[in-house]
């Protein structure tokens, strides 16, 4: 059985302390990627939330402008009566 000069493979040579930290390493990824996959994901949840808040804010403050017209236009009915008593 012949082999490639270029083929890889596993030598007895290989410190086991390496091959440990190697897998150490992809261990430390893997969880590193899980961690920022969830605060991403939950750093999106709340920024959909905000945006939901944001648009139910703007609809109150569009009510709420039209509110404030019934008022000036309640409060120059009176200033006009009052002007008439006088």
């Amino acid at each position: 059985m012949s082999r490639h000069p270029e083929a890889w493979h596993l030598d007895k040579k290989v410190p086991i302390s390496l091959l440990a930290g190697m897998a150490f390493q992809v261990v430390g990824f893997v969880w590193w990627a899980s961690t920022y996959t969830a605060t991403n994901d939950a750093m999106n949840a709340r920024q959909n939330d905000d945006i939901r808040d944001l648009k139910i804010s703007a609809a109150s403050l569009t009510d709420m402008k039209a509110d404030l017209a019934v008022v000036k236009s309640n409060v120059a009915d009176i200033k006009a009566k009052l002007d008439k008593q006088r």
